[in-house]
């Protein structure tokens, strides 16, 4: 499970070590104070495009990989 919490936390941590405020950020990404306090609190997850919108105004991208799940199979005879 994406923990969308450390995700929003450490983008804008990032983004504050640029020297933008959580204001300026907001704004680039157009996005409310309100969505921003539930996806912190964990209430709400942002959809993928409004994280990537969030991540993207922090100077950040995010980055997809899809992996197969490997499923060990007792007893299989092939």
């Amino acid at each position: 499970m994406i923990d969308v919490q450390m995700i929003v936390r450490e983008a804008l941590k990032h983004a504050k070590s640029k020297g933008m405020t959580q204001k300026e950020v907001l704004e680039i990404a157009g996005h409310s104070r309100v969505a921003l306090h539930y996806w912190r609190a964990g209430k709400h997850a942002p959809s993928i495009k409004h994280l990537e919108l969030l991540l993207n105004a922090c100077g950040l991208q995010l980055d997809y990989k899809l992996i197969p799940i490997k499923k060990e199979i007792e007893n299989e005879q092939i």
